[in-house]
């Protein structure tokens, strides 16, 4: 068995801080939109953009409701998914 590729979390302080920086958060996956919607506070979390309807549940399930969901996992709609959201400010 070759490890090639592995995922491994931020701390909780480590996403709070990356998140009290951002204005608009891309996330793409379950397991980041969750730990994200657990140590950001509710009145400090700046927009979420999903990368997908999983993720967006797991967001929309911890009580962070996506600013926008990306229509396909690809950067053109990402890139449009963040201007919407941008749009809307």
């Amino acid at each position: 068995e070759v490890v090639c590729y592995r995922s491994i979390l931020a701390s909780g302080a480590a996403a709070r801080a990356a998140a009290a920086r951002a204005t608009v958060l891309v996330v793409s996956s379950p397991s980041v939109a969750a730990l994200l919607a657990d140590v950001c506070r509710p009145d400090g979390r700046p927009d979420l953009v999903a990368v997908g309807p999983t993720t967006a549940g797991t967001a929309r399930d911890r009580g962070w409701p996506p600013a926008a969901v990306a229509s396909l996992p690809n950067a053109v709609a990402v890139t449009s998914a963040i201007q919407s959201v941008l749009a809307k400010r």
